[in-house]
């Protein structure tokens, strides 16, 4: 896989967007206890690597990816992904793209992100704050417990 923050960002949204209304539209026909375990996988890889971040949705005419934040104690925010600094964005759409690529490639499992896997990440930390870098491998470890991480960095950080 390669990780281009912007173009798998947006290809992840669109993802996350039909997934959602295609849930919507089950639970309007079957009851609102009808979720699709492949969306609920990535809202809760997101929520683990992101621990800022909850309830992950659309929202809006045209959709928007749409979160609650609530940094470090502060009060709780509805924010669109476009207000969102670039090291969030960065993170949301790390996890969205590889739990929604394990969801895509492990649809029979009640959690995706519990598949095994290798994953490449070159120059990890290349446009991530220093606080993000300090961050990242223990939410990716947290978020996908069974995959193999094999990551390059030049930080001193890591």
């Amino acid at each position: 896989m390669a990780f281009g923050a912007r173009v798998y960002f947006d290809e992840a949204v669109a993802w996350f967007e039909d997934a959602e209304n295609a849930e919507l539209r089950d639970q309007r026909e079957h009851g609102a206890n009808s979720i699709d375990h492949r969306l609920a996988a990535v809202r809760a890889a997101v929520e683990k690597l992101v621990p800022e971040v909850s309830d992950l949705r659309m929202l809006g005419r045209p959709p928007q990816l749409a979160m609650n934040l609530r940094p470090d104690d502060q009060e709780t925010r509805l924010l669109t992904a476009g207000q969102l600094s670039s090291g969030f964005r960065t993170m949301v759409a790390l996890a969205m793209d590889l739990a929604r690529r394990m969801a895509d490639l492990n649809p029979h499992l009640p959690d995706p992100t519990q598949s095994p896997g290798i994953v490449l990440i070159d120059e990890i930390a290349l446009h991530l704050h220093p606080r993000w870098q300090q961050l990242v491998i223990k939410g990716l470890l947290e978020a996908f417990p069974n995959v193999q991480f094999v990551m390059t960095t030049h930080s001193p950080r890591f």
